[in-house]
């Protein structure tokens, strides 16, 4: 839960069965929804992008290409500081408190260990990968073989919008910043019970991939679900103050730059995770509490 979807924001046959299933059932040629944004004569066309999806997973973007077409920036979420290569590296190298001395599964009580275990041979894994790391780091390594072991990946959406603004010759506008490093120094230091807790996390993000998958295929075809509040992630949160504090930081950062944006003469396009972007006291209440008007869900 950790790294790979700080925001929320996790076998094969069964996904490629619940995609047909979808597909069959939804309008063969419906597009993402967006919310209009709008103050006097200034507006921002906001669409939240799934995290998790299928490797190239196809989705309708022809309506992201023409409302980039004249749109003086698009708004992406906050940027890690510095080198995120080098921070994964500082992750599974050079961080030792993420080391343990202690096998994982040996330190896990019986119901986590099995759930643990559970996951790890259904992808083909054995104990020794995970064996060295305390539960919260082995939850992200284990999480990221998941991924890779069902053909799934996280961001891709978000990353074929800028792509797309790329090719327009709209300018990103980053609404804002943050430091990494913090996050992997306070996972150091969280105590023996909040690593389950997180780690625990990690495996209740897996368990849901097939939700988050159908909220993905729907969301291509205009269909948005709300994000209710995960009390799994909430309690990796609470065990780690520091993550919640940042999680908080991005999603205030991403409805003030909106916001802003309204200032400014002409249209603008937000892309943003749509998680975080429907989430209670997420970016739309956030932007909704400036007193700004936004629309339901259109095409």
């Amino acid at each position: 839960m950790l790294f790979p979807n700080q925001r929320t924001s996790r076998g094969a046959l069964i996904f490629a069965l619940a995609g047909a299933l979808l597909c069959a059932a939804l309008p063969a040629k419906a597009a993402p929804s967006w919310w209009h944004v709008t103050s006097g004569r200034s507006e921002v066309w906001l669409i939240g992008a799934p995290n998790l999806a299928p490797k190239n997973f196809n989705w309708d973007s022809h309506v992201v290409e023409q409302r980039l077409k004249g749109a003086s920036a698009l708004i992406i979420e906050p940027q890690a500081k510095g080198n995120l290569i080098g921070l994964a590296g500082d992750l599974f190298g050079a961080a030792h408190g993420l080391h343990s001395d202690t096998p994982l599964e040996n330190g896990l009580p019986p119901s986590l260990r099995q759930h643990f275990q559970q996951i790890r041979t259904s992808i083909g894994q054995g104990p020794g990968k995970y064996a060295g790391w305390k539960p919260a780091a082995a939850g992200v390594l284990l999480t990221n073989d998941y991924l890779k072991s069902q053909n799934l990946e996280t961001g891709q959406t978000i990353k074929d919008v800028r792509h797309m603004a790329r090719s327009a010759g709209v300018h990103e506008l980053a609404s804002g910043s943050y430091e990494g490093l913090p996050i992997i120094t306070a996972a150091e230091q969280l105590s023996a019970a909040g690593q389950q807790t997180c780690l625990a996390a990690s495996l209740h993000d897996i368990d849901q991939a097939p939700a988050r998958l159908r909220v993905a295929q729907d969301w291509s075809h205009g269909v948005i679900h709300p994000n209710p509040t995960d009390p799994a992630d909430q309690a990796c949160f609470n065990a780690m103050p520091s993550l919640k504090t940042l999680n908080d930081h991005l999603i205030g950062s991403e409805a003030d730059a909106v916001v802003e944006a309204l200032k400014r003469p002409g249209r603008s396009v937000a892309v943003f995770d749509l998680g975080a972007t429907v989430m209670p006291g997420g970016i739309l209440d956030r932007i909704r509490a400036h007193g700004v008007a936004v629309s339901a869900p259109v095409p």
